[in-house]
Parts: C-alpha cells; structure tokens; sequence
C-alpha cells in the first residue's frame, strides 16, 4: 500500500499587530476551537498571545532552527509539534526563509508549496524566490499558491 507523508510547517511573521481587539472575542473563540497542529494541541489564547509579542526575531530564524534540530528543544514561538507554527517578530528575510527549508527538507523531496495571503507586491516578491530556489537538476519545485487583496 502507498502512504503519502506530508509535513507542514507554517511560518507567521508579525510586523504590527492590533492590540484593541477585545479580549471577549478571544475568549468567545476558546470556548469554540481548539487548534490541533498534528501531534500537539494548542489553544487560541496561546496563538494570540505569540502573535501579540512574538518571542524571536525573524533575523535569527537561520539559528533558531538549527538549534531546535540540533538540540531537539521546541523554541519559545513554535507552536505544535512535528507539523509546527513559527511565529516571527518582524519582516521575512526571504533568501533566509527559502535556503532555511531548502536545507532543512528531507532528501527526497520534490516539491514545496508555498501558499501566502497578503499584498499583491508580497506575492510578487515570493514568486521570484519559488523561481529562485527551484532547481531542475535537483528535481525540487516551489510553487507558490497565493491570494492578494
């Protein structure tokens, strides 16, 4: 039988956030959601509160990540497990972001989807890294998937 593992793994980069949202419609989500991210749970309170003070710059995602491999200690703004959320405070270097899962996907991959909801001139800016960083000799292809608005 063929068994399709897929692993996915979401990077969230915080350049502002609105602080005067009311507390109630958190609470209101709470008692309704419950987010799972594969192995490990986690709750709306605790993705509100890293994406309102994200512990990590973006700058040093290159070795946050090495370090979490190396050492196998979950950092302070990942949230879930094997399939992860990173929360990131500040702009996405993308050279840094696309060499980091370039590096870090395991060896027979072919094929990484970059999916980005945002500003058109954002998008534009991915599509020249999923072009970038997808190499014919190597068989590995980012597409990117996006909606702008």
């Amino acid at each position: 039988m063929l068994e399709l593992l897929q692993k996915v793994t979401v990077h969230v980069f915080i350049t502002s956030y609105d602080d005067t949202k009311p507390a109630k419609e958190i609470e209101l989500l709470e008692k309704d959601v419950k987010l799972r991210a594969h192995d490990h749970a986690f709750t709306v309170r605790e993705l509100a509160d890293t994406m309102n003070a994200p512990p990590i710059k973006s700058r040093d995602m290159r070795d946050t990540l090495e370090e979490e491999a190396d050492s196998g200690v979950k950092p302070a703004n990942k949230l879930g497990g094997h399939n992860a959320i990173y929360v990131w405070n500040g702009r996405a270097d993308w050279d840094q972001v696309f060499s980091v899962v370039v590096s870090t996907l395991p060896g027979d991959t072919k094929y990484v989807g970059c999916c980005f909801c945002g500003l058109a001139f954002i998008g534009k800016d991915l599509k020249k890294m999923c072009k970038k960083y997808s190499s014919q000799d190597e068989q590995l292809f980012f597409q990117l998937h996006k909606e702008n608005f």
